[in-house]
């Protein structure tokens, strides 16, 4: 049973539905943004970015504060919906500063105030969608952050970001399979990158990986850690996000959503996978 009615209860409401709006959700790497980005650029979609609010909205002037202490020059890294790697390196990596590793205590600041910054962009999606969504653009997709799994709580009926973003769009899981986990954790070892974690599993992880190689904090590998993070990340996220389907919107499995190339490709698959009638 849905904590929340679709949007789109059936396949017929979805087919007669003038404005189509959409949340996609799901692990890093499966193609949110590059279904986005389809529908934006190809077809006139209102495209939502959360990291890109993340950045532009909550986090910039952190961001580029931390540009200009480490010589990062803002005229090539300037941050946009095409490029939001400055959002990565301004979260970092804890360990060796050598390496160029942030101190815990840092890490975990920043951890937080990313924490805020996607809560708070999460909640201004339903404001945006009525000062934006108006012709020419009449259908929405919301790109949300791979992290969406740890500011919410599926099994809350009146969870404050799931119930508002349920109540404006159909919100859809891309649901991968283990070959592609695979393939996701191969990506990550060639190139680890920062990534979100809520604040007790993190300093779990932390903490477990500094008694495995008895080392202290300040000797971690930053890239070891991310590795060694990331592959217990992911063994947590995943159910998160399956619930999430469950309880409020649906999943579309990768192999279906990466062959989509057009509007019209992401419409037909989304009426697939709706139900055939109310309830």
């Amino acid at each position: 049973m849905k904590y929340f009615p679709l949007l789109y209860e059936n396949k017929e409401a979805w087919l007669l539905s003038k404005t189509k709006k959409i949340t996609l959700i799901g692990m890093s790497g499966l193609g949110k943004t590059f279904i986005s980005h389809i529908l934006h650029i190809k077809h006139g979609w209102l495209h939502y970015s959360v990291d890109f609010r993340i950045g532009s909205n909550y986090l910039h002037e952190s961001i580029f504060e931390t540009c200009e202490e480490t010589n990062i020059s803002l005229k090539k890294s300037r941050f946009s919906i095409k490029d939001l790697s400055l959002l990565s390196k301004y979260l970092g990596k804890p360990g060796n500063p050598s390496a160029n590793g942030l101190d815990f205590s840092e890490y975990m600041k920043r951890q937080k105030e990313h924490r805020a910054a996607e809560i708070s962009s999460m909640l201004d999606i339903p404001d945006y969608i009525n000062t934006h969504l108006k012709a020419p653009k009449t259908n929405f997709v919301c790109d949300t952050s791979g992290s969406l799994c740890e500011i919410v709580d599926p099994q809350d009926p009146k969870d404050p970001i799931l119930s508002r973003i349920a109540e404006q769009t159909l919100i859809i899981l891309i649901k991968e399979t283990d070959s592609e986990m695979n393939k996701l954790k191969d990506r990550f070892k060639k190139e680890p990158k920062p990534m979100y974690y809520k604040e007790d599993f993190l300093k779990k992880t932390w903490k477990d990986f500094c008694i495995q190689k008895n080392i202290s904090g300040n000797q971690v590998d930053p890239d070891e850690f991310s590795l060694y993070g990331f592959e217990k990340l992911i063994s947590h996220r995943r159910p998160i996000y399956d619930l999430i389907a469950k309880k409020w919107g649906i999943e579309i499995p990768f192999t279906e959503i990466s062959k989509v190339k057009s509007a019209s490709d992401l419409n037909k698959l989304i009426y697939q996978f709706l139900p055939d009638t109310k309830g």
